[in-house]
């Protein structure tokens, strides 16, 4: 594991979008939108992901071949505000490739997930903790024990630094293999539609 280099956020990106496109968040929020425009503005917005967290956070690669990406911050020193100023630098690109009607639409699947998905969910705690905000691992090496040394480097990374971790996650079947790894679910949140929920847990280093 190391820290990803500033010349290296475009393949960073690039695998990301392999990672992440069909997770179930960024599913709700292309819904209805052309598959390849939908990829050029998840790559943008994920391209910006990555220089909030790198300039306010870590992003970590499991390898040189950015097999496992890991993105954290200090929950003291997240800020959506911060995130938000840096996420309106995708808009110029989201407004090139979308039609207006496709704006809106984008708009509208993203207001639904946003209304589950609360990126200072964790800030509320009495002692605010880390917060693991991505994980993940390229689809050839699943099942090959990377998930576990990521995990582990993760808590002995954050460990140095806070008493805590926060991590949320979308899949249901994730929430079993968390525990095992010493997390506790402490809150759920369901969509209006009750299509989906988000399983917010917490483990103590």
């Amino acid at each position: 594991m190391r820290k990803i280099k500033e010349n290296e956020f475009g393949l960073a990106t690039k695998q990301m979008l392999e990672i992440f496109f069909d997770t179930l968040d960024i599913s709700i929020a292309i819904k209805g939108i052309d598959t390849e425009k939908s990829k050029k503005v998840i790559y943008e917005n994920l391209y910006w992901d990555i220089v909030y967290y790198y300039k306010y956070g870590e992003v970590f690669t499991y390898d040189d071949d950015f097999g496992g990406i890991v993105f954290l911050i200090d929950g003291r020193k997240s800020s959506f505000i911060k995130q938000a100023i840096i996420s309106l630098k995708a808009s110029k690109t989201i407004r090139s490739v979308l039609t207006k009607e496709e704006i809106k639409i984008f708009a509208d699947n993203t207001k639904k997930v946003r209304a589950v998905h609360s990126f200072n969910w964790y800030k509320k705690r009495k002692n605010i903790p880390y917060y693991l905000a991505h994980m993940g691992i390229d689809k050839n090496k699943r099942g090959t024990g990377v998930f576990r040394k990521m995990m582990e480097f993760v808590f002995e990374y954050v460990k140095k630094y806070n008493a805590e971790i926060a991590l949320e996650t979308f899949v249901a079947e994730n929430v079993s293999i968390y525990k095992h790894m010493g997390f506790e679910l402490v809150g759920t949140v369901e969509s209006a539609d009750k299509t989906f929920k988000e399983y917010r847990m917490i483990k103590t280093l």
